[in-house]
C-alpha cells in the first residue's frame, strides 16, 4: 500500500513511531479474578447487559476504541494475559467508572504516552 501511494499519487506515505496518548491494561496483581468459568461466548459492553464472558481481552480494547463517548484514545493491551475472561459492569458509559469497576478484577486502565507505529502522510511537494 505504501509503496503503491508513494509512486502514484502527489503523496509519501511512511509508517513511524510518534508520542500517542494511549490507554492502557494493565493487571495489578498475579491473582486471576479474570479467568472464564466457560460458557457460550458472549461479548456486549456496549449495551446492557455489560459484560464479556469467554472471550479474550481483544473484545474489551476493541469496545473502548470504538465508543467515543468513553475515550477517543488507542488501547493497549499490556496485561499479557492469553486466556479468555468473564467481566460484568454496571455500566459502560464514562471512563471513571470503568476504571473502577476494573479494579475489582485487579486490573488498571491508565491514560500514557507510547511510541506508536503510525501511518504518515505528506504532500509531496514539501
Amino acid at each position: 500500500m505504501l509503496r503503491y501511494v508513494n509512486e502514484n499519487s502527489n503523496y509519501v506515505a511512511s509508517i513511524e513511531k510518534k508520542p500517542v496518548k494511549c490507554l492502557v491494561l494493565r493487571r495489578t496483581s498475579s491473582i486471576d479474578k479474570i479467568a472464564s468459568k466457560g460458557g457460550e461466548p458472549f461479548g456486549n459492553v456496549l449495551k446492557a447487559p455489560y459484560m464479556l464472558r469467554n472471550v479474550s481481552l481483544d473484545y474489551l480494547l476493541s469496545a473502548l476504541e470504538a465508543t467515543n463517548d468513553v475515550t477517543a484514545l488507542p488501547a493497549i493491551d499490556e496485561t499479557g494475559y492469553l486466556g479468555k475472561v468473564d467481566l460484568q459492569f454496571s455500566s459502560f458509559q464514562d471512563l471513571k467508572s470503568i476504571q473502577k469497576e476494573l479494579s475489582a478484577y485487579d486490573l488498571e486502565l491508565v491514560e500514557v504516552v507510547k511510541e506508536l507505529p503510525m501511518l504518515v502522510v505528506k504532500d509531496k511537494s514539501y
